[in-house]
């Protein structure tokens, strides 16, 4: 029998009681065996009101719920996967307009997606859901290529499996490209940070290794084995310019697994040579670094581009060595990527080739010292045996901004350097006694034409001090170098005898202010005598007033103590007993250097400015009392030779500071010419006239605070000289001093 089943067709039908049934009418027609020329039908009859009621509720949540994931950002989607794997899209969210600008019917058709990303999302997804937890959610990205641009989908979905086997997949398809956008920043910031940090460590430890290394070839190959640590860089080496027909290019050392490249690979710095033309050969000759980005591509590297793909190279880099103007070197690294070389790289090759191009310009010039050395060891022999003779050691030197060579050395070396050593207590040569920064800055100093001296003060193994004076004549003043000759004496004795001219100078001092020393001694004598007369005249009175001549003794008592106090402490000052440093009142021992110069001032008035708690400090009485009778008293001279005459005033002040207490004499009688500034305290040099001056007051203030472990400076300021001293702050403990 045909049969021909017509579609179900809901027809609204009312009942009594108002309300409307639904039915489905399904005819099934066929033709008659009897009469085949007629046709009969079977009509069947369903009540369809509650399905047609449930699939309108559904049509409308369905309505619902897409006008909502409408303004969702993201797509949701619903999948029927079969046993075998494939995938049927059954519901799509209507959003998917927004993010992939097609219709829903459009979505709807098979491999919508697939055909917008390069992976097999099938395989990623099912990958996804066998690392998840057993009905768990899992989470998949990949890239979309949509007309228009690129994008990155988050895929996040669930499954569940049906009895027949097929699984029903659920999930939302969200936009991170913008997420992607920010990891891609952040990792590409973390990577350029590693690539810095690397690079500065390398540098680190290839300056090391220049410092430390033997030989050339060694340092180069050190430096190279610092640049390999790098993964990516299986190849760094070192190569110098021979000079020759062929101008071939040596390699000093090399580093990296692919060492083996460099065996038979003869290079060139000539452009007539093929061997030439390559990027080591054109950075020699054009002084610039050549990048290769890509091996492969890069027409200048046509001859090595089979040997470079043999042993994994990518990518090169070729820096030139300067030296002095000249290119001494090149510094060849290789990369297994393409574009491996950043700024930050570039940076750090560019400084490691001038560190080396230093070192491999310093191995010339010794080269060149040891072919010229032979020539002159005859005359140097014989100014040996000359040196020999005398006291001291003579010697050249070429000093550097940074450090001194030493290569000529006449007369006997430990005779002067004997017992001196470094601060880590190993011995000390002449390099090590010169090559100080403030001893290079003075060395270093403008040429004027005539022999110069410095005083060095060194510790020896015993821990006594040894004094050298270096005695220096500059032959020639180069852009960045000095050529001298030296002489060099031990002058610890003579500088031991000059301190013993300081007793001298005490009396020295006594001497100058004889004059104030009488007016002191002259005030309480006077009184004494003119106390005695109004007492005996009391005495030779009718009635004796006893009170009145108790009163008057008692001033003379007084007057007789005050003249004892000041013979002892002139007889202390005269002896100048130099006692360990101990705990001293700065405000006693101005009190006291001003009462000897009250005399000599002659109307110039001290103005202290000394806090009422300023620390003792650690120091020798008489020897700080001296150095302020010095300066003061020279500021008092300035004044009268100046004639200033108006406020004359001297300043007294201090303070403490980083430990220590800082005193300050100052005034303002027109300065210290600049020219002798700088050798204020220089023994024996004086700027008052005649014989005025002995040269040693300054030179020996500046000796004592030394002793006491402080500092002096001298400086101008405000129209006037300004000396500041620095001494220790003094503490006491268990009775003993301490430097604190």
């Amino acid at each position: 029998m045909a049969a021909n089943d017509l579609p179900d067709a809901p027809y609204p039908l009312p009942r009594p009681d108002g309300s409307i049934v639904r039915i489905a009418l399904t005819s099934v027609r066929s033709n008659s065996p009897l009469e085949p020329t007629r046709q009969r039908g079977v009509a069947v009859v369903r009540d369809v009101t509650a399905t047609y009621a449930r699939d309108a509720a559904l049509t409308e949540a369905r309505a619902r719920i897409d006008h909502m994931l409408q303004v969702i950002p993201g797509t949701f989607y619903q999948l029927q996967v079969s046993p075998e794997g494939m995938g049927h899209l059954t519901y799509v969210s209507p959003s998917v307009e927004a993010m992939f600008g097609v219709s829903t019917e459009q979505a709807y058709v098979a491999g919508f997606l697939a055909q917008r990303t390069a992976v097999d999302i099938y395989r990623l997804r099912a990958d996804a859901l066998a690392r998840a937890e057993p009905g768990g959610t899992a989470v998949v990205e990949y890239a979309a290529h949509i007309p228009g641009r690129d994008l990155w989908l988050r895929d996040t979905f669930r499954q569940s499996v049906q009895p027949d086997g097929s699984a029903e997949l659920v999930g939302f398809l969200t936009d991170a490209t913008a997420e992607h956008a920010l990891d891609a920043a952040r990792h590409a910031a973390e990577a350029a940070l590693q690539r810095k940090t690397w690079a500065l460590a390398v540098y680190a430890r290839s300056l090391e290794t220049l410092m430390r290394a033997v030989s050339l070839p060694e340092q180069a190959a050190r430096v190279c084995e610092t640049i390999v640590t790098e993964p990516s860089y299986p190849l760094a080496c070192v190569g110098v310019p021979i000079a020759g027909a062929d101008q071939p290019l040596s390699f000093l050392g090399g580093a990296g697994p692919a060492i083996a490249y460099l065996e038979g690979l003869n290079l060139s710095w000539s452009a007539d040579r093929a061997e030439g033309r390559g990027p080591a050969g054109i950075a020699i000759r054009e002084a610039r670094t050549v990048v290769i980005n890509d091996a492969r591509s890069d027409t200048s590297y046509t001859r090595w581009r089979q040997r470079a793909e043999q042993f994994g190279i990518r990518s090169s880099i070729s820096v030139p060595c300067h030296a002095d103007g000249e290119i001494v070197g090149v510094l060849m690294v290789y990369a297994r990527e393409a574009n491996a070389f950043g700024i930050d790289e570039l940076e750090i090759f560019q400084r490691l080739s001038d560190e080396l191009g230093f070192v491999i310009a310093m191995e010339r010039g010794r080269a060149m010292l040891r072919t010229t050395q032979a020539a002159r060891l005859q005359a140097e022999e014989n100014l040996r045996g000359v040196a020999a003779l005398g006291p001291g050691l003579l010697y050249r030197a070429i000093v550097h901004p940074d450090y001194v060579l030493v290569p000529d050395v006449f007369g006997d070396a430990l005779r002067v350097t004997r017992d001196i050593v470094r601060a880590d207590g190993e011995p000390a040569g002449l390099g090590d006694i010169l090559g100080q920064p403030d001893r290079i800055d003075w060395l270093r100093t403008a040429d004027d034409g005539l022999p110069r001296s410095y005083d060095y003060e060194l510790q020896t193994a015993s821990g006594q001090p040894r004094w050298l004076q270096n005695t220096i004549n500059i032959v020639a003043n180069n852009d960045n170098t000095v050529e001298l000759v030296g002489y060099i004496i031990d002058v610890t004795q003579a500088r031991e005898d000059n301190l013993h001219r300081q007793k001298v100078a005490s009396l020295l001092t006594m001497g100058e202010l004889a004059t104030g020393i009488a007016h002191e001694l002259g005030q309480p004598l006077a009184a004494i005598s003119m106390t005695a007369e109004n007492a005996q005249a009391i005495l030779k009175r009718p009635t004796v007033n006893l009170a009145a001549v108790s009163d008057k003794l008692d001033k003379i008592l007084r007057g007789v103590e005050r003249a004892a106090d000041l013979l002892t402490h002139m007889r202390v000052f005269a002896r100048h007993e130099q006692r360990a440093v101990q705990p001293v009142s700065v405000a006693q021992a101005l009190d006291e250097a001003l009462q000897i110069l009250s005399a000599k001032l002659h109307g110039t008035r001290v103005e202290p400015t000394l806090p009422a708690d300023l620390p003792l400090v650690l120091a020798q009485p008489i020897a700080l009392e001296q150095v302020l009778i010095n300066l003061i008293g020279n500021a008092a001279d300035a004044y009268h030779a100046s004639a200033h005459g108006q406020d004359d005033t001297i300043s007294v002040s201090g303070w403490t500071e980083d430990q220590t207490v800082v005193l300050q004499v100052a005034d303002q009688a027109g300065g210290i010419p600049p020219h002798v500034l700088p050798r204020i305290f220089d023994p024996f040099f004086s700027t008052k006239p005649g014989t005025t001056g002995t040269g040693l007051g300054l030179a020996l203030a500046k000796g004592s605070i030394t002793e006491m472990g402080g500092t002096i400076t001298a400086t101008n300021q405000n129209g006037g000289a300004v000396f500041e001293i620095r001494l220790p702050i003094a503490t006491v403990q268990a009775g003993k001093p301490e430097n604190t």
